[in-house]
């Protein structure tokens, strides 16, 4: 995406294109012209049971990162919105001006009244992007729906671990990936010259 901004929105309307919103997100927190490592986190409040029943239309809290209008991403809850009236972690990109519209993770627990810390980041100039929750599940399932390499669910000493096969996004550049977590530390092994089958016994014998 090269650079980036990154902020924070609090949209309650009804479904917008990613791009059309750019204009509406507010409270710009930091920018990285170069290293190409850049993210965003912060707590995000989800509203009362009786703020979002009494909404008529889809409400929208959210963290972003946009390269361009034709490059971003945003994680966050939404409700009102895709057949989930509750609070639901959603995610939405736009890829070389394809927007994928909001994707919705119903297997993370958010109550009404709480704030939640939410985190998303690309993580080395590879095209991807990935998100946390509060600590919550992992987040790898959502992460390779969203990105262009060939990424795969994989093991490491048991416990489950993102593999993205090297040279598999759009540029053929990528690195071999494994990445997994360890005692609620994340953990990722990266090369350029060795595969992912290297990569994951190396992860296997790490204590």
């Amino acid at each position: 995406m090269g650079a980036a901004t990154v902020g924070g929105t609090i949209l309650a309307s009804g479904t917008p294109a990613f791009a059309s919103c750019l204009s509406h997100h507010v409270n710009v927190e930091g920018y990285d012209a170069g290293s190409y490592h850049y993210g965003n986190k912060s707590y995000i409040y989800v509203n009362t049971s009786s703020v979002i029943n009494g909404l008529s239309d889809s409400i929208f809290r959210s963290l972003f990162i946009a390269g361009s209008a034709d490059n971003g991403v945003e994680v966050g809850w939404t409700a009102n919105n895709g057949g989930h009236s509750g609070p639901t972690v959603y995610a939405e990109w736009v890829n070389r001006g394809v927007d994928s519209g909001p994707k919705f993770y119903t297997g993370y627990s958010l109550s009404t009244d709480t704030s939640y810390r939410f985190f998303v980041e690309n993580v080395g100039h590879i095209q991807i992007f990935r998100f946390l929750v509060d600590g919550q599940s992992s987040p790898f399932k959502a992460f390779i729906a969203e990105n262009n390499a060939t990424a795969a669910m994989g093991q490491v000493n048991g416990q489950p671990a993102l593999v993205i096969e090297p040279n598999t996004d759009a540029p053929r550049s990528n690195p071999a990936w494994v990445e997994f977590n360890r005692n609620g530390i994340d953990i990722n092994v990266v090369s350029s010259s060795y595969g992912t089958d290297t990569l994951l016994a190396v992860a296997d014998s790490m204590q």
